[in-house]
């Protein structure tokens, strides 16, 4: 720690301060510390930010005492524990290797599947952090090594899994999406990871296109989209020199996990009949199933009817417990007749909008129908099969 801390400042003091102050605001803490000159400022108030980013996004490492953080700006770029973990599960072999480190949250949890973890990053300060931090997360099996990720990827050993998390932005700090685009450019590392590894893991924008990811990436066997708390946070590109399996795609929100495979070709669905009587449930994929636009292979395997092509929604006589997404209770279904409004919206001051494949914004639907955002009533406004419009009156069904 103290190797972290300005070297005529003291760092009981300092560690005192963050410890004290956690809660305080930036501002706040410069004027509160201005009168301790024996406290690193900067140091500390740096640390309070990455604490409190960690404690939700990061809770193993809140709760290991003396872990460094670095620049607030790597903390808003790292993985979460959630994608962390699950990317862990994806490594096979008895040796791995993160070429692109960081701050090494992602190494933390896949070095953990291996005997022998190899971190690699260019930036010093990281690799510092990195060599502080990982003893105190319990790992024995990690070598650091400061360096460019193509230099050390063409000197180094044969490695069961690589991993590459290529930075999306560019000299200017502009977000970058496409895949040549990122720093480094795996379409060019690729060719030299191939046979230094027996599986690569690229991680990759979830902007992308997943058509243009398969373009792009020779031997590519697995795609995983995962999501957390219903928003896409990263595509996993895996890539298997050795492998001729149909590409596998992979869709993950939180405990919700859907499959498929390229040569399980989709089944044609038929879409809803428009029977009221025929949509007691609705349905809306989680963000990952909207990624990868599996929608006919949703409403086959959950046997649910689509509302119309463009909806996305799907409505089932039965409930589905495990479909992958939200599940809502239609309690009356309306067009947008005046008077047949009127009867339905009787009594509902407020609800959650949502519009699929429908001529008004939601914020517009809720100005037309003079309802406030909220409460415990979800309408779905979108256009059938047919082309009419229509809103769904719904309740939230909830997990148990």
């Amino acid at each position: 720690m103290q190797h972290f801390i300005r070297p005529d400042k003291d760092i009981q003091d300092t560690l005192r301060f963050i410890r004290d102050n956690e809660n305080g605001l930036p501002a706040a803490l410069a004027l509160k510390a201005a009168n301790s000159p024996s406290i690193d400022l900067n140091f500390a108030i740096n640390q309070i930010q990455g604490r409190r980013v960690a404690q939700k996004k990061l809770p193993l490492w809140h709760a290991t005492q003396g872990i460094i953080y670095p620049p607030h700006i790597s903390m808003e770029q790292c993985s979460s524990q959630f994608t962390a973990a699950y990317k862990a599960g994806l490594v096979v072999g008895d040796s791995f290797a993160d070429l692109t480190g960081g701050f090494g949250v992602d190494f933390s949890f896949m070095a953990r599947n291996a005997v022998r973890a190899t971190y690699v990053e260019r930036n010093p300060e990281l690799c510092r952090i990195a060599s502080h931090n990982f003893p105190l997360l319990g790992l024995g099996n990690d070598t650091v090594h400061c360096s460019d990720a193509v230099e050390f990827a063409r000197s180094m050993p044969i490695t069961h899994t690589v991993f590459i998390d290529p930075a999306r932005r560019d000299l200017n700090g502009s977000r970058v999406f496409a895949i040549s685009d990122c720093d480094p450019d795996i379409t060019t590392l690729i060719p030299i990871l191939l046979t230094k590894s027996h599986r690569i893991i690229a991680k990759l924008s979830p902007m992308l296109d997943l058509a243009a990811i398969a373009s792009a990436l020779p031997h590519l066997t697995q795609l995983h989209i995962v999501s957390t708390g219903n928003e896409c946070k990263e595509i996993l590109a895996v890539i298997e020199p050795q492998n001729v399996s149909p590409l596998l795609t992979v869709c993950i929100n939180d405990s919700e996990r859907f499959s498929f495979s390229a040569d399980d070709p989709p089944q044609p669905a038929a879409v809803w009949d428009e029977n009221p009587d025929s949509a007691a449930f609705l349905y809306e994929p989680n963000a990952s199933i909207m990624k990868a636009g599996c929608f006919s292979r949703i409403a086959h395997r959950f046997m649910a009817s689509p509302i119309s092509q463009h909806s996305h929604l799907f409505v089932a006589h039965n409930l589905i417990p495990d479909f992958p997404g939200r599940k809502f209770r239609v309690i009356a279904t309306t067009s947008m007749n005046k008077k047949q409004l009127k009867e339905s919206l009787a009594g509902i001051a407020c609800a959650n909008i949502a519009c699929r494949n429908f001529p008004l914004k939601a914020s517009e639907l809720a100005m037309r129908l003079r309802l406030r955002d909220g409460g415990d009533t979800y309408l779905f406004a979108t256009t059938l099969a047919s082309a009419k419009h229509i809103i769904f009156i719904t309740k939230k069904v909830t997990d148990k």
